[in-house]
């Protein structure tokens, strides 16, 4: 007797759902679908805002030769010990083209310097080497420069810390002159 009224009890649980799976169907096949398009309507007070001119790179003037006093110590954690760093805050520029120019000596453990003039495009990740020098020269431009990625590791890792940790916002976007030069001098908490 037991298993009878067993299978009578979910006989009734069946016929108790057929009810509610009709409404549920019949409310579901009544029910207006979203599309893509409706997402995504234009309205015409914003036609044209969008629209994107394309990127032009503002010409780079060459500038002076680095005073020692403006030189601020630029640490690359995964650069060989043999080197050193340091940025030159009197001649770092932020372009309205939002590339960020500066000129950085690279010194060897046995005092040899080289120079580089350089930029950095926050957005896109890249950099360019527009001249280059030794200690006590004059700039030399760089033929054929062209906008490169931007190495992660070795002795070329210090653009990843300029473009991550210096120059840009973890969105891409370039920093002010004044918040570039107080992240240098040690003002600031790392958000790489």
């Amino acid at each position: 007797m037991p298993a009878r009224r067993t299978v009578t009890l979910r006989a009734v649980k069946v016929t108790h759902l057929i009810p509610i799976a009709t409404f549920v169907l019949v409310l579901g096949v009544s029910l207006p679908t979203a599309t893509a398009d409706d997402f995504f309507e234009e309205t015409p007070d914003f036609e044209g805002d969008f629209e994107k001119t394309p990127w032009q790179e503002e010409a780079a003037p060459l500038p002076p030769l680095p005073e020692e006093r403006d030189l601020l110590e630029l640490r690359v954690p995964q650069a060989s010990g043999n080197l050193s760093y340091a940025i030159d805050s009197g001649n770092l520029q932020v372009g309205d083209d939002d590339v960020v120019r500066y000129t950085v000596i690279i010194t060897t453990s046995s005092g040899a310097r080289n120079v580089l003039f350089e930029g950095i495009r926050c957005s896109e990740r890249t950099y360019k080497t527009y001249a280059y020098g030794h200690d006590g020269e004059s700039f030399r431009k760089r033929s054929g420069a062209r906008w490169q990625p931007i190495a992660l590791r070795g002795n070329q890792s210090f653009r990843r810390d300029l473009h991550g940790a210096y120059f840009c916002d973890r969105f891409g976007v370039v920093r002010t002159r004044k918040e570039i030069i107080t992240r240098l001098r040690g003002g600031f908490t790392l958000d790489l």
